[in-house]
């Protein structure tokens, strides 16, 4: 699964020479992304990890890709936090940069 931006990862898809015979596919919709980090006009568009919990409820079934949202989620939780300057450490003290 290549990563990164849609024209990132269409120019790692072209580039890559083991990526020049891989076969595109399509991931069924599954509702907006959860991914709330970036914003884009795209519909549709998902993160690289949705991405790949989408695959794997596709070849797995779904409770493979249920297995993995909540990562995304605290993930993002996280994320969200520290741009917010409220992530702490193990002693409860903000965490400095």
């Amino acid at each position: 699964v290549p990563d990164g931006t849609w024209t990132q990862a269409g120019r790692i898809a072209r580039r890559d020479p083991a990526a020049a015979g891989a076969e595109h596919v399509r991931l069924p919709e599954a509702g907006p992304s959860r991914y709330t980090l970036r914003a884009t006009d795209r519909e549709g568009a998902v993160s690289t990890l949705e991405a790949i919990a989408r695959a794997l409820g596709v070849l797995e079934g779904p409770a493979a890709e249920a297995h993995h949202l909540p990562v995304i989620d605290e993930f993002v939780r996280r994320a969200l936090r520290r741009r917010a300057g409220l992530e702490r450490d193990a002693d409860d003290r903000p965490r400095t940069a």
